[in-house]
C-alpha cells in the first residue's frame, strides 16, 4: 500500500536547505513511498524570501520555545495524514529511510511509529524499547503515522521535548511501535567536525533574535513534573550565564506554576549585580548579590516561587549591575 512519507524541516539556518534538498532527492525512494518536503519557518527571525522548488514553505507564526518545536507542532497542524519524519536545518535525510520505513509496513502492518538506529558520527544510538525515554530517542530517529498522534504535541520549552513526545506515545500503546536495528537517521549531519566539514557557503547559524527565548536561553520544563518550571542551558545543563543587561522572555503555559533555582556571581566577576524576574510586569524574583566566594559553595542565593499564570503570560529574566551571574536548578 502506498503512503505519503513529510519530511518536516524547523528552519531557522536557511543557507543548510541546498544540502537538506540534495540528501532527499538523492535518498532510496520506492515506488510505494511519496515524499514531501515541508519547511516551516521561525517567524522570530528575519529569513530571506526562500525559492525552493522541492518543498513546500510555512511561515510558524507566533513561534516560542526552543529547537524547533513550536514548528513541529505547526506542522503536525497542518498535516492531515500520511508519515511524518523530521530533518531539522543542521541535519540530512538519511538516504535509507523511505525504503526501510516502508520494508518495516509492510512487515508488520500494524506499526504506527517506527525507531531507527541513528548514526551520531561517533557511534551508533540504537533503537529500541528501553531507548524511547527522556535523553534517549532523537527526533530524526523516527517516523510516525500522523493519526497516531492524534492531539498529542511537542513542549515548546524544553529541549527533551522528543524523548516527552516519543515516551507519552508509547506508553499509551507500545505494541504499535516498530524497533528497526539498522541505520536510517543521521544526528546533526551538518554541523562541523561530526560528519566532516559541510562545503563552504551551506553553512549558516542563522540570527539570534532580539530577546533570547531560544538558543543559548531557555526555560526547561521537565517531563515529569509538568508545573515546574527549571532553567537550563542550550545543551539540556542545569546553568544559565548571564552578562548585565542580558534580558530573556518567554511565554508560559497557563495555570498554576512554580520557578526554583539558585543565583550567585561567578568566580571570574566582582562588584555587585541584581537579578529580576517578572510575570507580565509584576515581580516574582528579585535578587541582590556581591562576591563572596562562600556563597557559591552554600547553594547560592534560593528561590522557589509559585504562582498562577493567566493566559499570556509571559516571563522575563533581567540582569544589571557588573559581572556574570550564575542561574542554576
Amino acid at each position: 500500500m502506498s503512503f505519503d512519507l513529510h519530511i518536516v524541516t524547523p528552519c531557522a539556518r536557511p543557507a543548510n536547505l541546498p544540502r537538506i534538498a540534495e540528501s532527499i532527492a538523492s535518498s532510496d525512494v520506492p515506488e510505494d513511498v511519496r515524499l514531501k518536503w515541508l519547511v516551516v519557518l521561525d517567524d522570530r527571525f528575519e529569513i530571506p524570501p526562500l525559492a525552493l522548488t522541492d518543498a513546500d514553505v510555512i511561515t510558524c507564526a507566533g513561534a516560542a520555545g526552543v529547537a524547533g518545536h513550536a514548528q513541529r507542532n505547526f506542522a503536525l497542524d497542518a498535516i492531515a495524514s500520511g508519515w511524518i519524519v523530521f530533518v531539522d536545518d543542521d541535519n540530512l535525510l538519511h538516504p535509507n529511510l523511505p525504503r526501510l520505513l516502508s520494508r518495516t509496513i509492510a512487515a508488520k502492518p500494524t506499526s504506527r511509529f517506527v525507531v531507527f538506529d541513528q548514526d551520531l558520527g561517533d557511534g551508533i544510538r540504537r533503537a529500541a524499547p528501553e531507548s524511547v525515554r527522556v535523553g534517549a530517542i532523537d527526533s530524526a530517529q523516527c517516523a510516525f503515522e500522523r493519526a497516531f498522534v492524534a492531539d498529542e504535541r511537542f513542549d515548546v520549552y524544553a529541549y527533551s521535548a522528543d524523548g516527552i513526545f516519543a515516551w507519552r506515545l508509547f506508553k499509551k500503546a507500545p505494541k504499535q511501535f516498530a524497533f528497526v536495528n539498522e541505520t536510517a537517521a543521521l544526528y546533526n549531519a551538518l554541523n562541523p567536525g561530526r560528519f566532516g566539514e559541510p562545503p563552504a557557503g551551506q553553512q549558516s547559524k542563522g540570527p539570534l533574535p532580539d530577546t533570547h527565548n531560544t538558543g543559548s536561553l531557555h526555560f526547561h520544563r521537565t517531563f515529569a513534573t509538568g508545573d515546574l518550571i527549571r532553567l537550563g542551558s542550550n545543551v539540556g545543563g542545569h546553568r544559565l550565564y548571564l552578562s548585565p543587561g542580558a534580558v530573556m522572555r518567554s511565554p508560559v503555559v497557563p495555570g498554576p506554576q512554580r520557578l526554583r533555582g539558585r543565583a550567585w556571581l561567578h568566580s571570574s566577576s566582582r562588584g555587585k549585580a541584581r537579578v529580576q524576574i517578572t510575570l507580565n510586569g509584576d515581580p516574582v524574583v528579585d535578587v541582590q548579590l556581591r562576591f563572596r566566594p562562600f556563597l557559591r559553595f552554600l547553594g547560592g542565593r534560593r528561590f522557589d516561587v509559585p504562582f498562577d499564570a493567566p493566559d499570556g503570560a509571559e516571563i522575563e529574566i533581567r540582569v544589571t549591575g557588573e559581572g556574570t551571574v550564575v542561574l542554576a536548578i
